[in-house]
């Protein structure tokens, strides 16, 4: 029991102090490393293997929380764009993975998992279910969404005045309406019953995910159930800490198992680091081109739909360009909702056909 508890006191204060000094992912990298210099120092850090339950549960509750009734009704006016997005994001994941299996001393399932566009906690608690490299997954996908907010706003700001700007169509619900729903008669309108309402709802939803025994399918079906009922009343809410919550028990999870092996290996990420990005920049600008061929999105929004991480950071930054915040959110939501639902499915496929061919 100590040693849980020191686990939790390091890695709490180390993310407390990665957030004052402005960390990308603060709660979850600098936990990650107060758990891993416990782990190293003392060789006794520890933590419950359920606790990642609950991690998963909240991650999905607070991905389903983002994800409103607009956005479900203006889908089909991006059907084109949303599907050549994820299409385009689904290939580079499996040729990149191969690439990184055949280049770099990584498994075929930690290759794949690395060159998933996004969800550092998510895909940090997806390599625990699936058995992978947890410290290379999680460190590699800290180290994507640091070079894609270091890089990816210099680069769309000299790269979208070379592509005129085309005339696009702007069809989408601004906002939600204030139609009252049959949970809202139920469910009282106090800040209490909302956060009971919405923890019950991710709670039952990762619950079934569990025993589905579906890949990842506690975080999966905990999003999907808070998504339905968010999109189906006006009761879902819940504090923001709780998803610092669920940061700082995966953070407290990878880091517990992290060895001074582990330390003197991670000069060996630093190129699959720099492939991988070297991928997603290339990657996202082809898609760029072929999203403004839809008339749906200029240049800059495009780029910005197709960054791979950092949704809600380029979102607020993308209005300082200019640009349409409210279609980017919509393709940033699908990829970070293929990101949770589909990939674990893609990638458990994918693994199970070319791992006996290999």
């Amino acid at each position: 029991m100590l040693k849980i508890l020191f686990t939790l006191m390091f890695g709490t204060t180390f993310g407390f102090v990665a957030k004052k000094v402005k960390f990308p992912a603060p709660y979850m990298l600098g936990t990650m490393i107060g758990a891993a210099i416990f782990s190293i120092s003392f060789d006794g850090a520890a933590m419950p293997a359920n606790t990642r339950l609950i991690a998963q549960v909240l991650a999905g509750i607070f991905v389903g929380k983002s994800i409103q009734r607009k956005d479900i009704l203006n889908a089909h006016k991006l059907i084109l764009p949303i599907a050549i997005l994820l299409t385009s994001y689904f290939v580079f994941t499996f040729v990149m993975g191969f690439i990184q299996y055949s280049l770099f001393d990584f498994d075929l399932i930690t290759s794949f998992l690395i060159s998933i566009p996004g969800g550092i906690t998510n895909v940090s608690l997806m390599s625990e279910d699936f058995g992978a490299n947890s410290t290379a997954v999680s460190l590699i996908q800290i180290a994507r969404l640091f070079l894609v907010m270091l890089f990816m706003p210099v680069l769309i700001g000299k790269i979208s005045p070379l592509f005129p700007d085309q005339p696009v169509e702007n069809n989408l619900v601004e906002k939600d309406d204030d139609k009252m729903f049959m949970i809202d008669k139920l469910i009282p309108d106090s800040s209490g019953h909302q956060y009971a309402f919405t923890l019950v709802a991710g709670i039952l939803g990762g619950t079934v995910g569990y025993l589905s025994g579906v890949p990842a399918g506690t975080m999966t079906f905990s999003m999907i159930s808070v998504a339905f009922f968010n999109c189906n009343s006006h009761r879902i809410n819940l504090p923001r800490f709780f998803r610092y919550g669920a940061q700082i028990i995966s953070g407290c999870l990878i880091g517990s198992k992290i060895t001074m092996e582990d330390v003197n290996n991670l000069h060996n990420l630093i190129l699959p680091i720099v492939v991988l990005m070297i991928g997603y920049f290339i990657t996202s600008f082809l898609v760029s081109l072929i999203l403004t061929r839809t008339r749906q999105l200029d240049m800059g929004s495009a780029l910005f739909s197709s960054s791979p991480g950092g949704g809600t950071d380029l979102i607020l930054i993308a209005g300082d360009f200019g640009k349409s915040s409210p279609k980017i959110a919509i393709m940033q939501i699908f990829r970070i909702l293929s990101v949770n639902g589909v990939y674990p499915l893609y990638v458990q496929l994918f693994t199970t056909i070319f791992s006996g061919m290999i």
